[in-house]
């Protein structure tokens, strides 16, 4: 150990004291240059991943939200105006789709979605969704306007079954004015009249029930109308069988009215499947079978976009502190070698430097101060300049040994 540490000692001692300071400053600075270098690629790297986060994830995740927002907006706003009518809710429906439209936009320009391939073709299918969606638009606002469009019961029962009502009702009026005009007061033409108020009667309660089954579509008016329906029909082959009471305008009427009852009963029978049917509102059977799936398809995208940039978030932030403390972690270990150096070079510089000299200054005090032996010699091992020292000092006292 001791010959290691003689060597060792002999090795630096070749070397000048000045370019030991100078080899220690350059190590110093090149630890801090490493410390300045691990530093700055660090923050670098930092910068990037939050720019990629702050700049990037985040506002394409919030872009996404909004959407997903606006498209419910859009959709209880339209379902304010199918129920109110009223021009706000128009108003904030439409204001949402051109939201909609502004969020699209944005989302195509972001560079989170143009860099990535993904990304970007589904954002590109979302965008597809809301065209589609909003092709409903004006379908939509015209069925809120106009009753016969969106109830094809109140459209069928307008335009088809209420031409053959009302020739029943001028054939049932054609026969009591007809019955109005007889002389004769006999018990018989009396109750003859009778049965034809009841007729009539019974046909407005048909169209009553008709009109009420229309507005709430209960089974209710379903059975009510097939009553007076039954009803009506049996008082008409009652009165058909009494065809020596009955006038030849009253013969007419009710022959007309059997064909017509037919048809009309038929038409109801087709009302009452359409109106019990699915589409038997338009604007609901559309929001329910139509637009409500596409709605939920498109926020299933939107979702499966959100949680892609929330992972990718969460995967940047992970590798954001990964580096910030590998960064720490390698900082520390420089920390510690360069106290290591700092204390190995102090202690070097002790042995190789400050030794020596206190060494000297012993020896030339002891010659000085002491009984003068001029004996003593300074150690000479080493290039350095207290080896030099050491050299210049032995060839003076060896020349003032010579001369005493």
């Amino acid at each position: 150990m001791g010959n290691l540490y003689d060597n060792f000692m002999a090795l630096f001692s070749r070397f000048s004291i000045r370019v030991k300071i100078y080899a220690a400053a350059a190590l110093m600075i090149l630890l801090l240059v490493a410390v300045a270098a691990i530093s700055l690629t660090s923050l670098s790297s930092t910068k990037g991943l939050v720019t990629n986060v702050v700049e990037e994830r985040q506002p394409l995740t919030i872009k996404s939200l909004q959407l997903a927002d606006y498209l419910d907006r859009a959709n209880a706003e339209l379902g304010f105006y199918l129920s109110s009518k009223e021009d706000s809710n128009k108003q904030a429906y439409l204001k949402a789709l051109s939201d909609i439209d502004k969020v699209i936009t944005a989302l195509k320009a972001m560079p989170a979605v143009n860099e990535d391939p993904e990304t970007a073709s589904l954002v590109d299918s979302i965008a597809k969704d809301v065209v589609k969606y909003k092709s409903y638009r004006d379908r939509m606002l015209q069925l809120a306007i106009d009753d016969n469009e969106n109830q094809p019961g109140i459209k069928f029962s307008a335009g088809d079954m209420a031409p053959v009502s009302q020739d029943i009702q001028q054939y049932l009026t054609q026969m009591l004015t007809s019955e109005d005009a007889e002389t004769d007061p006999s018990y018989e033409r009396k109750k003859l009249l009778n049965e034809f108020a009841e007729l009539r009667q019974k046909w407005m309660n048909i169209l009553i029930n008709n009109r009420a089954y229309i507005a709430f579509r209960t089974e209710g008016n379903i059975t009510n109308i097939n009553v007076y329906r039954d009803g009506f029909i049996e008082q008409i082959k009652q009165i058909s069988a009494k065809d020596d009471l009955l006038t030849f305008e009253q013969q007419e009427a009710i022959e007309a009215i059997n064909e017509a009852q037919e048809r009309y009963f038929s038409l109801q029978d087709k009302l009452v499947e359409l109106h019990s049917g699915p589409r038997w509102r338009e604007d609901a059977y559309l929001i329910r079978e139509e637009i409500g799936p596409l709605i939920a398809g498109t926020k299933v995208k939107i979702d499966k976009l959100v949680h892609e940039q929330v992972r990718l978030t969460e995967e940047g932030s992970a590798d954001l502190i990964s580096s910030i403390v590998g960064t720490q972690s390698f900082l520390t270990v420089l920390l510690v070698l360069a106290l290591v150096g700092a204390i190995i070079g102090s202690w070097l510089m002790v042995q190789m430097i400050i030794l020596p000299l206190n060494a000297a200054v012993d020896t030339m005090n002891d010659i000085a101060e002491g009984e003068g032996d001029l004996t003593r010699r300074l150690p000479t091992k080493g290039k350095d300049e207290i080896s030099q020292l050491g050299h210049a000092f032995n060839k003076f006292a060896n020349k003032v040994y010579s001369i005493v």
